[in-house]
Formats: structure tokens, C-alpha cells, sequence
């Protein structure tokens, strides 16, 4: 447990750096944020996120986040405006089988002249990560298919939706999230 506190409190540490000090902790929600959120829980976002079920935890870094229900598992973090950012996991239902898969599957819609991917690391594990424009948005994908041991076939999609004038201090919180990001082993009911 002692370990457990200690990352708690680096990754509050590395949020409370990454945050602008003139961010507004309380934000509205936009009508489309608001009605994703209808019928989720409403958390403090200074305490992590754990999913057991998917084998992740995740520090959300802002004063509310919102923890998924059983259709949705994971967590949405409001920036305001239509800005946000998503964390989501799930089992390969599609049989994609790889992380390049997952993200493939993610581009499938999306022009692939203006994508820029590169490979990543998500807490020590092999990751992708992609970049677009989307109209006035700007989006970052980072894509992980769990494929080892017990817990082989769960996919972590980590999301940021943001706009040019917010995507430097979106991008830090985003990348304050990222490295917050830890696996757990699976624990079946």
C-alpha cells in the first residue's frame, strides 16, 4: 500500500505541474458533454481511477472527472468547451489482435495524409500513438492491445480532443493522464 501512496502523490505532483495555475477547476459542460455524462458517477479527479475489471488505473488531475458505467469503462475528463479527454478500455470483441489493429480500426474513418503515428510506450508496455486535425479539433490517440499473459486481449484507447488555442495546455493535462496510466492485474469475479 505504501507504493501505491507514493505513486498517488508523484502523479499528483506531475498533474499539479502539468494543470495551467489560471485553469478553472469547475467547468460547464457542453450540451453534448452533458448528456455523455447523464448516468455516469461523478468523481473527485484527484483520486485515481481504478478499473479492475480491465486492469487499469488512471489519475484524472482535475477537480471532476466522470467513471464510466457498464457500457462505457473508463473515464471522461471535461476540458470545457466540446474539449475533452477519454480514457476507455475493453476487451477485443472485434479480434483485432494487435495494437497496430486497434489502431487502424481507431483511423478507419479519418484521412490518412494528415495522421501522423508513431510508436509509444504506455507504462512499459508497446503502444501506439496517433495525431490529427478533425475540423477546428485536434486529436491524439494512444492505443495499447494488452497481449500478455492471463490478461492477453484488453485494449486501452487513451483520448484528447482539443482546438488550437487550447492544445498546448490540453496536450500537457493529456500528457500529465498519459503518464499517470498504470496496468493492474485482472481481477476475475
Amino acid at each position: 500500500m505504501p507504493r501505491l501512496f507514493c505513486c498517488a502523490w508523484a502523479t499528483s505532483l506531475l498533474l499539479a505541474i502539468a494543470l495551467p495555475a489560471n485553469a478553472n477547476p469547475v467547468l460547464a459542460l457542453s450540451a453534448a458533454q452533458q448528456e455523455m455524462v447523464d448516468g455516469m458517477l461523478k468523481l473527485d479527479g484527484h483520486t485515481e481511477y481504478q478499473n479492475v475489471a480491465f486492469g487499469f488505473g488512471v489519475m484524472p488531475g482535475v477537480t471532476t472527472a466522470y467513471q464510466g458505467n457498464g457500457t462505457d469503462d473508463g473515464v471522461l475528463i471535461p476540458l470545457g468547451d466540446d474539449r475533452e479527454i477519454t480514457v476507455n478500455a475493453g476487451y477485443d470483441a472485434a479480434m483485432l489482435g494487435s495494437t497496430k489493429a486497434l489502431m487502424d480500426s481507431e483511423l478507419s474513418e479519418v484521412d490518412p495524409g494528415g495522421v501522423q503515428r508513431q510508436p509509444f510506450v504506455l507504462d512499459s508496455q508497446p503502444a501506439e500513438q496517433a495525431q490529427w486535425a478533425d475540423g477546428q479539433f485536434v486529436r491524439r490517440v494512444i492505443v495499447e492491445y494488452r497481449s500478455t499473459g492471463p490478461d492477453d486481449g484488453v485494449n486501452y484507447t487513451l483520448r484528447l480532443r482539443t482546438d488550437a488555442a487550447h492544445q498546448q495546455a490540453d496536450g500537457q493535462a493529456f500528457d500529465a493522464v498519459v503518464k499517470s496510466f498504470k496496468h493492474y492485474q485482472i481481477e476475475n469475479d
